[in-house]
């Protein structure tokens, strides 16, 4: 039970990715309180391609996971989407450094898995990290959930955004692509269309005007089987 203003971090390993799970009978996350794994994935690398298997890769391109990197015209290729959207336990990817500087820190992961219900009236967010200028932002991190009986709220967030650029004017960069979010439960009680769910690209640079903006991620609402009934017969 998260109460207001209560909060939990759950930090990945900023060079391998291995990320924390939480399994639970019940969980609840009261309004004003919730998960926060911004800027909590994979590095990025000083005049380099960052940490992932989406990181991006050469001249300031944004990181990946759910949507591909910002890249500019002129680059090879931004950070690639990679994972899966229907069961999203990775973390983001960093984005490209250069100009004596590092790409921006990817978003972590959150992984939920509670046998009975799960009550989200607060927020559970993993942002990519913002950029500086000439280098990638990070992309968005995954949020998973697997419960019995899923029960929102109109306060209810699930957020996954790809960093953005932290100074767009006069300077230019790139925007880290979407993370993931899939939420799979037996039951629903204002989940869907209720819970504000986004996993959208950051907005990169051009050095006058937003571009080299990063994909949006994928967010997938799936439903359990309910249990059953088991006969062995020997």
């Amino acid at each position: 039970f998260l109460g207001s203003n209560c909060w939990i971090y759950p930090v990945s390993d900023p060079v391998n990715g291995g990320s924390p799970r939480f399994e639970t009978k019940h969980m609840t996350v009261s309004a004003g309180a919730g998960m926060n794994a911004d800027s909590a994935g994979l590095i990025g690398r000083y005049n380099a391609a960052g940490y992932g298997p989406g990181a991006g890769m050469a001249n300031g391109t944004g990181g990946g996971y759910g949507g591909q990197g910002g890249l500019p015209p002129f680059s090879g290729a931004g950070g690639t989407p990679y994972g899966s959207s229907n069961a999203p336990v990775d973390c983001g990817s960093a984005g490209a450094g250069q100009n004596n500087a590092s790409g921006a820190k990817a978003a972590g992961s959150i992984q939920i898995v509670a046998s009975g219900d799960m009550r989200l009236e607060g927020t559970l967010r993993a942002v990519g990290g913002d950029g500086p200028p000439y280098c990638g932002g990070g992309s968005g991190g995954g949020i998973y959930i697997t419960c019995k009986k899923f029960i929102g709220a109109p306060s209810g967030a699930l957020i996954a955004n790809g960093g953005a650029l932290q100074m767009p004017i006069p300077y230019w960069g790139c925007g880290g692509g979407g993370g993931r979010i899939a939420v799979w439960r037996v039951t629903d009680i204002n989940g869907r269309g209720v819970v504000t769910a986004t996993a959208t690209g950051g907005v990169g640079s051009d050095g006058a005007a937003p571009a080299y903006n990063g994909a949006d991620g994928t967010i997938v609402w799936g439903w359990l089987r309910p249990g059953g009934t088991v006969l062995l017969v020997q």
